[in-house]
């Protein structure tokens, strides 16, 4: 017999206020009310079961668990998502490489562009582009082996001219010897200036971008 059907089923009428319970769940005072009032009230004629008695008793036993079980479900959550934001804290003013392709040039000063290749290439070129989409610069680099590889722009102008400072992109061409395209992942390099908590996952500043803290693969010294 359902539990939650017991005072239907015994055409019981609680005159008293009703009182709330979390997401409509039986708490085990009201479990134990009904319970004797169904003992009370049963049929002598047909007097309750023991299957029936156990039946119930095991129903309100598996709801305890149950929430039991999302107390502390929720409880490990928040500790998670507050140990989460203290070491996100802990990144504050610390550098950082995230996927990315934006890099930030001081005019005047050389800019280092951080790339992982998928596979070997012949071929590899960087096209460094405005915030405007513009191509600004493209550096020839030759042939590069797979994995992890940094260039240096010089911060000028395809015209020889000093590009100004500001955020800019870029993007890896690679070929491999047969001329077929080969993945460069690109990545942003700089110093946690600043954290947002507003979203459903933290993000950090680095200079004028933000990125999701997951998108960090290494916090440097």
């Amino acid at each position: 017999m359902d539990v939650s059907n017991l005072s239907n089923v015994l055409g019981i009428v609680d005159e008293s206020p009703a009182q709330e319970v979390d997401n409509g769940a039986l708490g085990q005072d009201e479990f134990f009310k009904l319970l004797f009032a169904q003992l009370a009230n049963q049929d002598p004629l047909e007097p309750l079961k023991n299957s029936e008695f156990v039946a119930q008793m095991a129903q309100f036993s598996q709801l305890e668990q149950l929430a039991n079980l999302r107390q502390a479900m929720d409880a490990s959550l928040l500790a998670t998502e507050q140990l989460n934001a203290t070491s996100t804290v802990g990144l504050l003013g610390r550098r950082v490489q995230a996927l990315g392709d934006t890099v930030e040039l001081t005019a005047g000063s050389p800019a280092s562009l951080s790339y992982r290749l998928d596979d070997a290439a012949t071929e590899v070129s960087i096209i460094v582009f405005s915030a405007d989409g513009e191509k600004v610069k493209t550096i020839d680099i030759g042939a590069e082996s797979a994995g992890m590889q940094a260039a240096l722009w010089d911060g000028t102008t395809d015209s020889g001219l000093t590009a100004p400072s500001g955020t800019y992109q870029f993007a890896v061409l690679a070929n491999d010897r047969q001329g077929d395209a080969v993945f460069a992942q690109t990545f942003l390099d700089g110093v946690v200036t600043g954290i947002n908590f507003d979203g459903e996952k933290p993000q950090v500043l680095v200079g004028p971008v933000s990125i999701p803290v997951d998108d960090i693969v290494e916090v440097k010294s």
